[in-house]
């Protein structure tokens, strides 16, 4: 983990830390197979979680469109999860603020922001099932030492690389990182 996404990044609108003891934060693009998959396995974690963790779902959508290019049986399967808010993102704007490029890419956070895990919860592209991240997410959970703390993301790029590099001058602070 570099220093940039060791913690709740600054200036972030539209997610904020939970007053539960955990907040989940998964990346998605509407469009990507794999998106399916990582919110299946956001479900199996969530069973039981409720008390400790919320998640919040952040669904990609391009600049130039309506958040309803989004719409589709993702969105609805994402709002129907219990425990977690969905939360629309034009342009990728927070994405770009947490570090997230991948469809399916995870956040775990503690109540005070420190993250405690990154990565993927899926074990390769659309698969259901056991995996290092959401072994390492349920054991944080639970309260114990996960085996990991970063696994690979694995989906769809959540934007073009130009898209990304319009974001960083547009959100990029003068002078640096936040």
């Amino acid at each position: 983990m570099d220093l940039a996404r060791s913690e709740w990044p600054k200036n972030v609108s539209g997610l904020s830390l939970s007053t539960k003891p955990l907040t989940l934060v998964m990346f998605l693009h509407p469009k990507c197979e794999c998106s399916d998959a990582s919110l299946n396995e956001l479900l199996y974690i969530m069973k039981g979680s409720e008390k400790r963790l919320e998640a919040q779902i952040d669904i990609y959508f391009p600049q130039k469109k309506n958040v309803e290019w989004a719409h589709g049986a993702l969105w609805e399967k994402a709002t129907a999860l219990p425990g977690t808010s969905l939360i629309p993102d034009k342009g990728g704007r927070i994405a770009y603020l947490f570090g997230a490029r991948t469809s399916g890419e995870t956040y775990l956070f503690n109540s005070n922001g420190r993250l405690l895990f990154h990565g993927g919860i899926t074990e390769s592209r659309g698969h259901i099932g056991e995996s290092p991240g959401r072994r390492a997410i349920a054991s944080i959970v639970s309260g114990k030492k996960p085996d990991a703390t970063i696994t690979h993301p694995f989906g769809c790029a959540l934007f073009s690389a130009g898209e990304y590099a319009a974001l960083g001058k547009l959100l990029r602070p003068a002078g640096g990182v936040n």
